[in-house]
């Protein structure tokens, strides 16, 4: 819900003007999702949303660039230091 509000407030150039409503964000969302699942399945048979192929997932959502930049940095240094 937090992607397809941002969606709906972007109003970025180009996009489409019909997409005027969360429903129809939502939608479309949907959509572009089940095409980059089935995409990514019929190319390399791989679920991109199946969370087992990560070896670390960070929710972003509520977090600052510098909060996600450190935290990714510190996981990075982490896994180097185990090699």
């Amino acid at each position: 819900m937090v992607g397809a509000n941002r969606v709906l407030l972007a109003k970025r150039e180009g996009e489409d003007k019909e997409m005027d409503t969360i429903e129809k964000v939502l939608n479309s969302l949907k959509g572009r999702k089940d095409n980059e699942r089935k995409r990514y399945l019929d190319f390399f048979d791989i679920d991109v949303y199946d969370l087992k192929n990560y070896d670390y997932v960070l929710d972003t959502t509520s977090m600052t660039k510098a909060e996600v930049f450190n935290e990714t940095y510190a996981i990075i240094r982490k896994r180097l230091a185990e090699l």
